[in-house]
């Protein structure tokens, strides 16, 4: 799936054209090549189980406001002491408001199926294999590969110079490991619900979105 997706986007963007063929079509690969090795290996009990953490989403609200509010509030605190931070244009309550549509969006339409790839199956295979640090840490290899293209899509391939892809791709490199690390203790808190991990996971891009904090990389990870 990586040898597929990695020349695709690729190719997109030294084309010059737009990504949103190529991320469509990883998905589709993501959320197939899962369903059908689960299936093969397990059968339909299998596959439902894979889908099933969609539907857990009985874990406690005190998890649910740190699912929802940690990433927006690390965010702006990074900003604030790395000196990025400036007010929003237009407040900080309409700010908050940006924040919840953008993160219900990411949800429906990218995190929800990464992430029953990648918890649901890649990760949960791998924790219960090596534990939870090293099985959260191999996790994020593959899935760092598929999103180094991303460092160019801001600025197209011909407008961002191979500097601000190191700078990208640094912050991804560092970013990642913890990502998936707090992801798989999710994860095991929560007896697999991946709907929670793909909240994470669309909080940390909606986060990252905030224009308050003028991060000088980009901090956004949607496939």
């Amino acid at each position: 799936m990586i040898g597929v997706s990695l020349p695709l986007l690729t190719g997109l963007l030294v084309a010059g054209v737009d990504l949103l063929p190529g991320k469509l079509a990883e998905l589709l690969l993501l959320v197939g090549t899962a369903t059908l090795i689960t299936a093969w290996s397990g059968g339909r009990p299998a596959v439902r189980r894979l889908f099933g953490g969609l539907t857990r989403w009985r874990i406690g609200a005190g998890r649910w406001v740190v699912v929802a509010v940690a990433m927006p509030v690390l965010t702006v605190g990074v900003a604030a002491a790395t000196g990025t931070l400036h007010r929003p244009e237009h407040g900080w309550a309409r700010e908050a408001v940006t924040y919840v549509v953008l993160l219900l969006l990411i949800a429906l339409t990218a995190s929800l199926w990464e992430e029953t790839a990648w918890s649901g199956f890649v990760q949960r295979r791998l924790v219960d294999r090596h534990g939870l640090l090293a099985g959260s840490l191999l996790t994020a290899i593959p899935f760092g590969l598929l999103h180094l293209p991303l460092a160019f899509e801001a600025d197209g391939w011909a407008g961002t110079s191979w500097s601000e892809a190191f700078v990208n791709w640094a912050f991804l490199l560092g970013a990642l490991p913890f990502l998936r690390y707090v992801i798989g203790v999710l994860l095991v808190d929560t007896h697999g619900s991946v709907l929670a991990a793909a909240m994470l996971h669309a909080s940390f891009n909606a986060a990252g979105a905030n224009p308050a904090a003028d991060f000088p990389f980009h901090t956004s990870i949607r496939a």
